[in-house]
């Protein structure tokens, strides 16, 4: 992996922005991740999501699509990082942050069964903005 797509943070608020979508992770007890610019850095043909974001003390990762409205494309974003750059046995969370959710709820269960059962990935779809904290992902 190339250094500089990878950057070691324990910030108590992790930003991730892309034209009107965003997705901040809260992490107050400044817990070490790693966060890794996937999209042109760590891969750079093909699909790929945004960013990941890694646990340093249980590895867990964290999957981050930033879109306009297609979450079908998104999730195929997801999961072909997930293929390339998931390690067995870590937790994984994806987030689609979308500017508009243009699926219905039902639509979006269905697509979580599925990528939980093929990529053992907790998929999470969010409009616009959203926050987390960190401990209830690790």
């Amino acid at each position: 992996m190339t250094a500089h797509c990878l950057t070691e943070v324990d910030h108590t608020i992790i930003k991730f922005t892309e034209k009107r979508s965003s997705f901040q992770v809260n992490n107050k007890n400044k817990r070490a991740v790693v966060r890794h610019k996937v999209d042109g850095c760590l891969i750079t043909v093909g699909k790929k999501c945004d960013w990941l974001l890694v646990d340093k003390l249980t590895g867990n990762e964290i999957y981050i699509e930033l879109k306009g409205s297609d979450v079908d494309v998104a999730l195929k974003q997801l999961c072909a990082s997930v293929d390339v750059l998931g390690q067995k046995g870590t937790k994984k969370f994806g987030y689609i942050v979308c500017t508009r959710s243009p699926i219905s709820s039902p639509a979006i269960q269905k697509m979580q069964k599925a990528v939980m059962k093929s990529h053992y990935l907790n998929l999470r779809v969010r409009t616009v903005s959203h926050t987390e904290e960190i401990e209830q992902l690790l």
